[in-house]
C-alpha cells in the first residue's frame, strides 16, 4: 500500500511539475494562500470542513489516508499547474511525537528500512544536504 501511495504521488507530482512552478521572489498572495493550505487539517479537525478557508485558484485533488507515523498529506493543483503537497504536522497520538524526537540529520538521499523492506530515498541533488530523520520516516 505504502509503495502504491508512493508511486501515485510521485506520478502526479511529475505531471505537475513540468508545467507550473511558484513565481521568483516574495509574493504576498502566494504566502497567504500556502498559510491558508496549511491550515486545512486544524479547520477539518475543528469544523468538520476546510471549504471557506482554502484559497479559490487552488483544487485539493487528492487526501491520503492516514498512514505510518498517524501522517496525511494533501494535493493541490494551482495555476499554471502548480503542485502544492500538504503534510500534516504533529497530532496528540504518541507516535507522532516519537517521529519528532527521532531527530538525528541524515543524508539528503540514501536509503532506509522500514519494517524489513529497504527503501531509497532523495530529498536533494546535493550530496551535502541532510534531513531529519523523523521527517524522512515520516514521509
Amino acid at each position: 500500500m505504502m509503495r502504491l501511495t508512493i508511486s501515485i504521488l510521485i506520478i502526479f507530482i511529475f505531471k505537475l511539475s513540468i508545467f507550473g512552478q511558484f513565481k521568483n521572489g516574495f509574493d504576498k498572495q502566494e504566502a497567504l494562500d500556502m498559510i491558508k493550505i496549511c491550515n486545512s487539517f486544524t479547520y477539518i479537525d475543528l469544523f468538520n470542513t476546510d471549504r471557506e478557508i482554502l484559497p479559490k485558484k487552488y483544487e485539493k485533488v487528492y487526501t491520503s489516508g492516514v498512514f505510518g507515523m498517524d501522517n496525511i498529506f494533501q494535493i493541490y493543483e494551482g495555476p499554471n499547474k502548480t503542485a502544492v503537497i500538504n503534510l500534516r504536522g504533529s497530532t496528540e497520538k504518541k507516535i507522532s511525537w516519537m517521529e519528532n524526537l527521532y531527530s538525528s540529520m541524515i543524508p539528503g538521499q540514501g536509503e532506509i528500512e522500514v519494517e524489513e523492506e529497504t527503501l531509497n530515498y532523495r530529498f536533494a541533488l546535493d550530496t551535502n544536504a541532510h534531513v531529519h530523520s523523523g521527517y524522512a520516516l515520516g514521509i
